[in-house]
């Protein structure tokens, strides 16, 4: 078994993401690689920016304890499970900066905005539910230029978040 520290926060975060189907169970785990923990779902992905001196590979969360107000370990076991290859989907993104969103859970309208001027600048449409799961982090998102049909690709402090479009039709 391994630690890995965490905050709260992204406890919150990781938990929200990861897979909960149970016929995608290799969607249930970590990924970590060198520089990042990564955790999807399959219609959303991010990745944690996180100094860690785990071995590279797939983990399996086993506990989640809240240390204190800040701080959550995670107890982990390594599996022998195959992860997509999430460097596909992060491909090199122009950076053409498109919009800041800030995502505050006590303002219900701020996520409400947000899903609205995601489509006004991509016309794609995109999750209310998924891109609500970044809420415990509290942080002002940059959001980037992507194509029709495309995830959406946002940056803040120590994330990238990518964020499936789905067909309105």
């Amino acid at each position: 078994m391994e630690k890995l520290y965490v905050t709260n926060n992204e406890a919150k975060v990781i938990d929200n993401i990861r897979s909960k189907d149970d016929t995608r169970l290799t969607l249930q785990y970590l990924h970590i690689t060198k520089d990042f923990i990564e955790v999807t779902d399959g219609r959303a992905l991010i990745r944690i920016k996180k100094n860690h001196a785990l071995e590279v590979g797939v983990y399996e969360i086993k506990a989640q304890t809240k240390v204190n107000k800040v701080d959550c370990e995670l107890i982990l076991e390594k599996t022998d499970v195959s992860y997509p290859n999430t460097d596909k989907v992060f491909p090199n993104y122009d950076k053409e900066q498109l919009t800041n969103i800030y995502l505050n859970k006590k303002d219900q309208q701020s996520m409400t905005k947000a899903i609205i001027k995601l489509f006004q600048l991509t016309e794609n449409a995109y999750n209310i539910e998924l891109l609500s799961a970044l809420y415990p982090l509290k942080l002002t998102w940059t959001a980037f230029k992507v194509d029709k049909d495309k995830p959406i690709y946002m940056e803040s402090e120590n994330y990238k978040y990518l964020l499936m479009p789905f067909n309105l039709g």
